[in-house]
């Protein structure tokens, strides 16, 4: 582009007055051939489309509420005083994860759509919500449209929490693949019923440039997965073929609506059932850390004591027995109380088990060598102590 522009701006520099008029000339003309095409086009193709807009939905109400609130939320989200692509940040704004949603959070399957991670997101989404819904808004009513854009994201973001459940989702994307879902699926009606009273090649034209760009950049990144947009356009069109019988004549009535989006409803409870109750492992893998920093440092205390001959390798035991083997034991019923821990976390409880049980073996070993003054019997101490502290690196970032 850039290099177009300087070629350009040189051709002009260099030409006469009378190339410029010339040029000017055969511009203008152009400008007004396109302009007389495009008003023939309009009066030819898209003015019964825009009659039966007039009619049947005046405004469009939803799209632009729609477009407040994910503006609104990002704002606020930026205005706040963590990173706004952090998870903590992401989750505390409604997105969806699947310890938070699965323990009685399922609101979080409507409240994610409305969460995005990045300004880039959530242009290209927006932008993509403006063409389409204010032409699909219209056309088949307020109810039916914010029914499948809210329906095509809380059945996304299912699909995406049945994929990771310690992932946290966020976006409108797959709200606007089913909107996307739902015009192809009146488009195809208008088709076969060789209708223009509903939507026709050339409006799909209008907002096809940006539905690819909105296509190509969700294919190229992952905010929410391929799996889970997928569903949403599918869930789109599935409805758009349950309705668009209608668009030809009339808004969809609102009771095929409900019963349609009912039936969704039933379908996400269903699915949502085996995934109820999953564990959120981090805060009590981070008791883990927070157990191992504090035994180390009581320990420390007393061993620096030891080594200056102010304490006694019986207060040393002493030491062992009454606050780090309690407070091990503690930390082992914890994690022992987790139940349908997330497959991608269950090699941490792992590594957070070993641990616990190598290095309650290596204090044992260090007391019964203090009390013996066996040389050996502490090195087997440190082996085992060595061992739990490996296990530990494991968990830390996970924590």
């Amino acid at each position: 582009m850039f290099a177009l522009l300087v070629i350009t701006a040189a051709v002009v520099y260099f030409m006469t007055g009378e190339e410029r008029a010339r040029a000017l000339r055969w511009i203008k003309i152009r400008l007004r051939g396109a302009q007389d095409g495009a008003h023939s086009v309009a009066t030819l193709v898209r003015e019964p489309l825009h009659d039966t807009l007039r009619q049947r939905t005046p405004w469009a109400i939803v799209t632009p509420a729609l477009i407040g609130i994910n503006i609104a939320v990002f704002a606020s989200m930026l205005m706040g005083t963590t990173p706004i692509a952090s998870p903590d940040t992401l989750v505390q704004y409604g997105g969806n994860f699947g310890p938070r949603t699965t323990n009685g959070e399922w609101g979080r399957l409507i409240t994610a759509v409305f969460v995005h991670s990045n300004g880039l997101a959530l242009v290209i989404n927006l932008a993509a919500l403006v063409s389409v819904g204010l032409l699909l808004e219209r056309l088949v009513g307020h109810l039916t449209f914010l029914a499948v854009y809210v329906g095509a994201g809380a059945l996304a973001n299912l699909v995406s929490l049945s994929t990771s459940l310690t992932h946290v989702s966020t976006g409108a994307s797959a709200a606007v693949f089913g909107l996307y879902g739902l015009l192809l699926a009146s488009w195809a009606y208008g088709t076969v019923q060789q209708a223009t009273t509903t939507v026709r090649l050339a409006a799909v034209k209008r907002i096809a440039p940006i539905a690819l760009v909105f296509a190509s950049y969700h294919f190229l990144t992952d905010h929410l997965g391929q799996a889970a947009e997928n569903t949403g356009l599918v869930a789109g069109f599935m409805t758009g073929v349950v309705v668009g019988r209608y668009v030809r004549y009339r808004r969809p009535p609102a009771r095929t609506v409900g019963l349609t989006m009912a039936n969704a409803a039933a379908m996400v409870v269903i699915a949502a059932i085996p995934l109820r109750g999953v564990s959120d492992v981090r805060p009590v893998l981070a008791n883990v850390v927070a157990a191992e920093d504090r035994i180390a440092s009581n320990y420390d205390q007393a061993v620096k004591g030891f080594t200056r001959g102010h304490v006694s390798a019986k207060v040393l035991t002493a030491v062992i027995d009454e606050k780090i083997a309690p407070e091990l034991e503690a930390t082992r019923l914890q994690l022992a109380t987790l139940q349908n821990v997330p497959p991608e976390h269950r090699p941490l409880v792992a590594a957070a088990e070993t641990y616990l049980r190598m290095r309650k073996e290596s204090w044992r070993l260090r007391k019964t060598a203090l009390t013996k003054g066996d040389s050996a019997m502490l090195r087997a101490a440190e082996h085992a102590e060595r061992a739990s502290l490996e296990a530990l690196s494991m968990i830390r970032p996970g924590a």
